[in-house]
């Protein structure tokens, strides 16, 4: 029987969307950063969407690295997009060849931060922005961080490394002071699986 506190609305035309063709695509721009590519797309409704702009992007990877006092690695530096210099998990791209996220995530912390970790698990795997990149973002979480690596910075590359707990990276995240969306989801969801964790042992 049907609850009667929910309303059932009649189908819509867009109740049932369906993928779009391609009929054809050019590249507009591809270079060692980046390949912006031009589609020209179909609807199922008979609709041409010409053209449509799609960034092919290497997938990337984050890494919420927990210490041994259950600190979480962090970093703040400048982020171009952002126009300013924010907060956020380690992380980068995969590099060509690389097919293995958490090795990827490893290279990272060590290359950002200098912190090697111990145990790794995935969190999630996310699209990065699924109206018009390619790609998807790996999150990992990993204990036993320690200082033992060696920073590997790009030229260019100015990055502060704090730590901070982990129930303050959660607080910081839920008042909007973390605005980097793949560190939010990583961040939620490595706290959800610490407490499980905990729980299961108790």
């Amino acid at each position: 029987m049907r609850d009667p506190g929910v309303a059932v609305l009649p189908p819509l035309p867009g109740d049932d969307p369906q993928p779009w063709r391609v009929a054809h695509s050019r590249t507009v721009h591809q270079d060692q950063w980046i390949h912006l590519r031009a589609d020209a797309c179909d609807t199922a409704a008979g609709h041409r969407i010409e053209p449509f702009y799609v960034l092919d992007y290497a997938d990337w990877v984050t890494i919420v690295a927990l210490t041994p006092d259950d600190e979480v690695v962090l970093v703040r530096e400048h982020r171009q997009g952002a126009g300013g210099v924010i907060w956020g998990l380690p992380g980068g791209v995969m590099d060509a060849g690389e097919q293995d996220g958490a090795a990827t995530a490893r290279r990272e912390l060590e290359e950002e931060t200098g912190y090697l970790c111990g145990p790794i698990q995935p969190l999630l795997t996310t699209w990065a922005n699924p109206a018009t990149h390619t790609n998807r973002v790996h999150a990992y979480l990993a204990t036993g961080a320690t200082l033992a690596g060696h920073r590997q910075l790009h030229p260019g590359e100015e990055v502060a490394t704090v730590l901070w707990p982990l129930a303050r990276v959660v607080a910081a995240v839920l008042a909007g002071r973390m605005t980097v969306s793949s560190s939010h989801a990583a961040t939620l969801l490595a706290a959800a699986a610490i407490r499980s964790s905990g729980e299961e042992r108790a």
